[in-house]
């Protein structure tokens, strides 16, 4: 594997790994259950911002080193692993979330308790799910 492609990957990993966790956490912070327009909307927006501030700032800092990177090839490939990081982000809370509401439907039908919670799953644990039956199921922050 040459060098300028390798870099591609590497930039390209560490922009999916960016994106999986700003988009987690604005959806996280939402505190919202399931999936919502308006919540990936505005997550994918910032995630956006984010990763193209990081990549403009690994672009310019190689252009004043004398090694510009191919642009088209750079900006392809961090959107494509802006879209996976987001997509693996959503699917991981959409998982977290089915888990939590199973444990609940299955402490509904056994002790019968007035309230449960639990954190997320990592890397998203400074939210919490919480269920009450007189509220239904919630998220917090």
């Amino acid at each position: 594997m040459s060098r300028p492609r390798a870099e591609s990957w590497v930039l390209g990993l560490l922009v999916g790994m960016l994106a999986f966790f700003m988009y987690g956490g604005c959806r996280a912070m939402a505190e919202v259950i399931g999936f919502e327009w308006w919540v990936t909307r505005t997550s994918l927006l910032i995630t956006v911002l984010y990763v193209s501030f990081a990549v403009a700032v690994y672009y310019l800092t190689r252009t004043f080193f004398g090694t510009r990177p191919k642009g088209c090839k750079l900006l392809a490939v961090s959107c494509a692993m802006t879209l996976v990081g987001a997509t693996a982000s959503e699917i991981t809370l959409l998982v977290d979330e089915r888990d939590f509401l199973q444990t609940v439907e299955h402490l509904e039908r056994s002790s019968r308790p007035e309230t449960y919670n639990r954190d997320r799953v990592w890397p998203f644990s400074g939210t919490s799910l919480l269920w009450s039956r007189s509220r239904g199921v919630w998220a917090i922050d």
